[in-house]
């Protein structure tokens, strides 16, 4: 009988733990604008030892963004400052530019996808992480093309 309830007392406890929800993450909770803090991708650029012409250009580049995400409803609107939208319309194609807006939804808790159009399929673009109880403080980790995460700062603007 001890064993018996030994064996309920660690399952009950593995459930308890596998239906903690403080980490979900649901389109109804982040609903509202953040804006998105350049600072740690600015660390990477200054941290290294050398101090070329182009990682300063870089500093100084990223200094000036800024960024924001809106998720209103079922979709995501991204806009910047003037520096950011120079910057999109500089690389971009034609009628591409600031802001823009994609269809988004959350999968498995915290893997944000978008897509452009209702008939695309949705594409994984990064995580996003709760930096506390409440949705005021996000983080969104995403990876470049040699596969290091970017981790950037989301902060609740309203």
């Amino acid at each position: 009988m001890k064993k018996l309830l030994s064996i309920f007392v660690v399952c009950a406890l593995l459930a308890m733990g596998c239906n903690n929800k403080k980490q979900t993450i649901s389109s109804d909770n982040l609903q509202g604008r953040y804006e998105i803090d350049f600072s740690a991708a600015l660390s990477q650029f200054t941290d290294d030892e050398e101090d070329d012409f182009a990682k300063a250009f870089a500093a100084m580049l990223l200094a000036q963004l800024e960024l924001t995400m809106q998720f209103d409803g079922d979709r995501l609107i991204i806009d910047g400052s003037d520096a950011v939208s120079g910057l999109i319309n500089a690389f971009a194609e034609e009628g591409e530019g600031m802001p823009f807006a994609v269809d988004y939804k959350i999968v498995n808790d915290s893997v944000l996808c978008t897509r452009e159009n209702v008939n695309a399929e949705f594409n994984e673009i990064g995580v996003l992480r709760k930096m506390g109880e409440s949705f005021d403080y996000l983080q969104f980790v995403t990876s470049n093309d040699d596969g290091e995460d970017i981790v950037l700062t989301m902060r609740k603007i309203y």
